[in-house]
């Protein structure tokens, strides 16, 4: 995960400032639009496809219990 981590951070740093200088270069306001479309869909991808799964804690599960309470 750190690997996968690192190279996306890489990336995003190694390509981010050109590809932000044409979108400037075109259109401040389209650059603008561009990126807030995209992070509206990521959003609902988030919204839509992460679940969090619920524990039964009427069959005696407790849970998540600290270390020094075992």
């Amino acid at each position: 995960m750190t690997s996968l981590y690192g190279s996306v951070r890489f990336l995003g740093v190694a390509i981010g400032p050109p590809i932000f200088g044409r979108l400037m270069e075109w259109s401040k306001l389209g650059m603008f639009m561009s990126i807030a479309g995209l992070t509206l869909v990521v959003g609902v991808l988030v919204l839509t496809m992460i679940h969090v799964k619920k524990e039964d804690t009427k069959k005696g599960d407790k849970g998540l219990q600290p270390a020094d309470a075992r």
